[in-house]
């Protein structure tokens, strides 16, 4: 089956497993390639102006499909989470 590259720099960072298994369904379900899926272990918290920046900022691109950010958050869920 082939992957389709999303970006070289996509990433997803989680702190519990469950973070992680909805993460990881949320991309094999979409079959994408080269996205990185880490622990975070750092975390600075934006500025008010930057929480929430794409439902704010419409015409903003991100390197993440915003369809994809909804999908994990589908995940997320169903897991409780």
């Amino acid at each position: 089956m082939k992957k389709t590259p999303i970006s070289e720099h996509a990433g997803f960072y989680w702190t519990d497993s469950e973070q992680r298994d909805a993460f990881e369904a949320a991309i094999r379900e979409r079959n994408l390639a080269d996205v990185t899926i880490e622990r975070l272990t750092r975390f600075e918290e934006s500025s008010e102006e930057q929480q929430h920046y794409l439902a704010s900022h419409p015409g903003a691109e991100c390197h993440i499909p915003l369809a994809l950010l909804n999908e994990v958050g589908k995940y997320q869920k169903e897991l409780s989470i």
